[in-house]
């Protein structure tokens, strides 16, 4: 830190004077104990490959400060980490870094950056009105220029990747879906993958995206057909190298709906109407039996009323039967004081009720 001169307490300046001294300090000490600096671990960078944008930020007093965020024309910006620490000297640092990757070529010019900071110098310190002697600064990093180059062979990925493909079954029925997974891993410019489209023959494909890397196709057909390899080129990160990438081909088999849907409803059908005829056969045969059974009662109980020869053997046969209707009720009433030469047409009578 520079060292830093002040009058005498008690020792009286013109107000011009004292403003001028206080913004030499204040410029002094900017110039000896802070600094704002930008850097970038590659300066000749191809097409959407990764650096890193570094900013180093030092100083030794502040009162506050405010690091502006970078945005930079023609590149994708995503924020690393934040480190903020003091060196033996009792100087501060504030790193902040961050990954860049270029969205066109040629040569781009990353503008400088500013930090706004608040401070009173140190001889003010101890000022019973320090905050009177609040200076604000802007302090601003070098520009940085880099020259983009495109990627070789009209590519457009580089990175590092990893490509799955994956088929919930292999044997379908005719109009049942097979649903085919692709997934990729790794980290690179690429956003998406729409690129990853096929056609085949005969099948009707559905798309949908489940995120950035993973993709699900819903495939209907009538017919036994492939799945071919879904196949991207890219250039790596580290080595430079073009590589290719794919998936598996798949084999799918499909029955036809004969085999698998039309006999099994019709045996059901079958089995259902024979269980059907069967149990009605059972309730005719079961009716049928106690009619059959009720009308020999009724013939023989009939027969034993005809053989009653007078009132009192009659009268024991039906008087259990006295409350199957009124007019049965009211006869057999008429029988207990019936004359004899009565008797026949009154039991002739009686017998029209059974």
């Amino acid at each position: 830190m520079c060292k830093k001169y002040l009058p005498q307490k008690g020792v009286k300046m013109p107000i011009n004077l004292g403003k001028i001294l206080l913004i030499l300090l204040v410029y002094t000490s900017i110039l000896c104990g802070y600094s704002f600096q930008m850097a970038v671990n590659n300066t000749n960078p191809m097409l959407g490959e990764k650096i890193v944008l570094t900013l180093d930020f030092i100083y030794d007093t502040l009162e506050d400060y405010d690091i502006e965020e970078p945005h930079f024309e023609a590149f994708e910006i995503k924020p690393l980490e934040d480190k903020t620490y003091q060196d033996q000297n009792g100087t501060w640092h504030v790193r902040l870094r961050y990954e860049l990757r270029a969205t066109k070529t040629g040569i781009i010019t990353l503008t400088p950056l500013k930090t706004h900071i608040e401070m009173i110098a140190a001889n003010y310190q101890d000022r019973y009105n320090r905050n009177k002697y609040l200076q604000k600064f802007d302090i601003s990093t070098h520009a940085l220029t880099l020259k983009v180059k495109p990627l070789p062979h009209s590519l457009k990925v580089i990175g590092s990747y990893a490509l799955y493909a994956s088929v919930d079954k292999q044997k379908v029925t005719m109009g049942e879906p097979v649903t085919l997974n692709v997934r990729l891993e790794g980290e690179g410019n690429m956003e998406n993958l729409d690129f990853l489209t096929f056609h085949i023959p005969h099948v009707t494909i559905y798309e949908k995206s489940l995120s950035s890397y993973e993709k699900e196709f819903i495939l209907l057909s009538d017919q036994n057909f492939t799945i071919p390899s879904l196949v991207f080129s890219y250039i790596t990160q580290k080595d430079k190298e073009i590589r290719q990438l794919g998936t598996n081909t798949f084999h799918i088999v499909v029955h036809t709906a004969k085999d698998t849907t039309n006999k099994k409803p019709y045996a059901i059908d079958i089995y259902i109407l024979c269980v059907f005829f069967f149990l009605l056969l059972f309730w005719y045969s079961v009716t049928l039996f106690k009619s059959l059974e009720y009308l020999d009662e009724k013939a023989y109980f009939l027969k034993q009323l005809k053989q009653t020869k007078n009132k009192e053997e009659l009268l024991k046969k039906v008087v259990h039967f006295m409350h199957k209707n009124r007019q049965l009720k009211r006869l057999i009433y008429q029988l207990e004081d019936v004359d004899a030469s009565k008797f026949k047409a009154l039991k002739k009578e009686i017998l029209t009720h059974f």
